[in-house]
């Protein structure tokens, strides 16, 4: 199995993989991306990336249009049969 983080800041990003190490999770099956979701969840689609687990976390102040723009692509790329999670 893998993971894919996805986070928008770089400190965040830095202090996942600080956790991931910590937790003896490292090396090529647990990646860090720093990136927007939508930009990342837009080109995993266009490469055809599918995961069996997605939880996409928006925060509060992302407007419904866009909210609803984010669940769509992370729709695309869950498995059939797999599991999305958007809080």
């Amino acid at each position: 199995s893998r993971t894919v983080t996805v986070e928008p800041f770089e400190d965040r990003a830095e202090l996942v993989r600080r956790s991931l190490a910590a937790n003896a999770l490292t090396g090529k099956r647990h990646r860090v991306v720093c990136a927007e979701a939508r930009t990342w969840l837009e080109r995993a689609r266009r490469e055809g990336q599918v995961f069996d687990i997605v939880v996409c976390a928006l925060p509060a102040w992302v407007g419904e249009a866009e909210r609803q723009k984010v669940e769509g692509l992370a729709r695309a790329v869950t498995a059939q049969g797999g599991e999305l999670v958007v809080s």
